[in-house]
């Protein structure tokens, strides 16, 4: 966390930094596809940066809630 932002700044930083990784990664998936490569060891990464995307949004919903 950066000194001047608080958890749930920080949070929402990671959240839009996840969608940013996420499409990158789809993107790299996408070409790989075209290109006719292997595309396996990109899907799986592709994966587990959507649970930890899950995870940050989940946290995310958690903060916003206890703000309520």
């Amino acid at each position: 966390m950066r000194n001047d932002e608080t958890e749930i700044e920080m949070t929402m930083r990671h959240v839009r930094r996840g969608h940013a990784i996420i499409e990158q990664q789809q993107a790299l998936v996408d070409a790989k596809r075209r290109q006719g490569r292997d595309t396996e060891s990109s899907e799986k990464l592709l994966t587990t940066f959507e649970e930890v995307q899950d995870l940050h949004e989940q946290h995310l919903e958690r903060l916003q809630n206890k703000e309520h």
